[in-house]
């Protein structure tokens, strides 16, 4: 088959039937007779080490295995060995197995620890919790501040949880309280963590006794009495004592104030005999140290340990009868010859007292009944800081008197065994939800606190038996 013949062929131009029959013949059987290999590319197969490389410029023939081989190069030198673990595991429980999940769905830990700046957010946790709940605290008190030290918020480093602290000192209420003891020492401006709850250790605890339950002290030392003056505020107990390995309990209190004896006796006039013998003519009645006794003095205690020593007295004092006349202030003339009767500024350890004109002096709380009516009126004069108990035997309806700025009542509400309604004046301010009903059988308790002489002033607080 000539050349010219195939360009033809090649350009579409038709054939004689001569020229189709001798030559496209002859073509079709050079085409079956080619061998195979004649039509494919003939260069040789990169090897192993060129393919794992990567590397090579000169063009190979790939096999299937050499571009497997070169995949697996490029991805053992891409990533890590924990990701090569996961992918070469076995299945997803071995997955599980290399990140210390376990075997099953739900993962479980033996130990986790969580680091950075940021806060970790857990939604909801189950189990318990052992460990300390403590705030980071800077020290800014311009001096190193030791272990243990109880603090009290100075302000806060700009717009981070840190905050600024310095030593408490019960005795300066700008002090106080404390939020916590420092877990370690801190130098000036130097930073860590101040424990609110959990445990402090070690710490040197040799000058305690076990279970001794610890206050905030001087420069916010922890002691083991209660300050004499000042706030009081508990910080925690001793579980371990000794002073290298020391342990305390921490658990930080609100801080309470303490009320002690401040009052004095002025001079009194009269011849009451004290002790064994009296004087004639003694007038000046100072106080003597704490535990002085003789035959002609008398020891008081006003109820902050301080006990006051009284010469005898003289004079002919007129004591008024309680009964039918009226109590005379502190500090002025009484009946009689008797002059000058000054009081205690604390009274302790003895209830509070109220007077009337009619009953003399009566203790003024009361846990005593009133009677049932469908209509109860509250005299808040009465019944102040008293608890009474009303038994129902129908629906109740309470009105008030004499509100004032400070008196409080609290009511025992029992229910018969039928539902009863409550109507309660419309101006009580209720804290929770205003009950209008109480189920049959059931108990209740009604709180009341007036701050002004209106009913809008009275809060309530209601609760009843589950």
């Amino acid at each position: 088959m000539t050349l010219n013949l195939i360009r033809r062929l090649v350009k579409g131009t038709p054939l004689t039937a001569a020229e189709h029959d001798g030559n496209l013949d002859k073509l079709e059987n050079a085409i079956e007779a080619s061998p195979a290999g004649a039509r494919e590319w003939t260069a040789s197969t990169i090897e192993q080490a060129e393919a794992e490389d990567g590397t090579a410029t000169t063009r190979r023939a790939f096999t299937a295995q050499r571009v497997r081989q070169a995949i697996a190069a490029w991805w053992t030198a891409a990533s890590t060995a924990a990701g090569r673990a996961m992918v070469e595991a076995a299945d997803a429980a071995a997955q599980r197995t290399l990140l210390g999940l376990g075997t099953a769905d739900s993962p479980s830990f033996t130990g986790l620890t969580i680091t950075g700046a940021g806060p970790v957010v857990i939604p909801h946790i189950h189990g318990s919790i052992a460990g300390d709940f403590y705030v980071h605290v800077k020290n800014t008190s311009g001096g190193p501040l030791a272990a243990g030290t109880a603090v009290y918020v100075v302000g806060s480093v700009g717009d981070t949880d840190r905050i600024e602290v310095a030593a408490c000192d019960p005795t300066d209420p700008a002090k106080m309280p404390a939020i916590g003891l420092l877990q370690s020492t801190l130098a000036t401006n130097g930073e860590g963590d101040a424990v609110v709850l959990g445990e402090l250790r070690p710490f040197n605890s040799g000058g305690f006794q076990i279970r001794d339950r610890l206050y905030v002290g001087a420069g916010g030392a922890l002691v083991a009495t209660p300050p004499a003056s000042g706030l009081v505020q508990y910080v925690g107990s001793v579980a371990r004592a000794q002073a290298e390995t020391g342990t305390i309990l921490v658990g930080i209190g609100a801080a309470l104030a303490r009320v002690g004896f401040t009052g004095a006796y002025a001079d009194l006039s009269g011849t009451p005999t004290l002790g064994t013998a009296a004087a004639t003519d003694s007038t000046d009645y100072a106080p003597a140290a704490e535990g002085v006794t003789n035959g002609n003095s008398h020891n008081h205690d006003g109820g902050g340990g301080a006990q006051i020593a009284y010469s005898s007295l003289s004079g002919t004092p007129t004591i008024p009868a309680p009964a039918d006349a009226a109590p005379q202030p502190p500090g002025t003339a009484a009946v009689g010859s008797s002059t000058d009767y000054a009081r205690e500024d604390h009274v302790h350890d003895l209830p509070p007292v109220v007077s009337t004109s009619t009953a003399g002096l009566r203790a003024a709380t009361s846990f005593s009944t009133i009677a049932y009516a469908a209509q109860v009126a509250l005299d808040f004069a009465a019944l102040d800081s008293q608890y009474r108990t009303i038994s129902l035997a129908g629906d109740l309806e309470l009105t008030t008197s004499n509100l004032a700025n400070g008196r409080t009542l609290v009511l025992r509400l029992a229910a018969d065994a039928t539902e009863r309604t409550f109507t309660f004046p419309a101006d009580w301010v209720f804290i929770g939800t205003k009950p209008s009903t109480i189920a049959a059988s059931k108990t209740a308790v009604l709180s009341l606190t007036a701050f002004g002489t209106a009913n809008t002033d009275v809060v309530a607080a209601y609760q009843v038996q589950s």
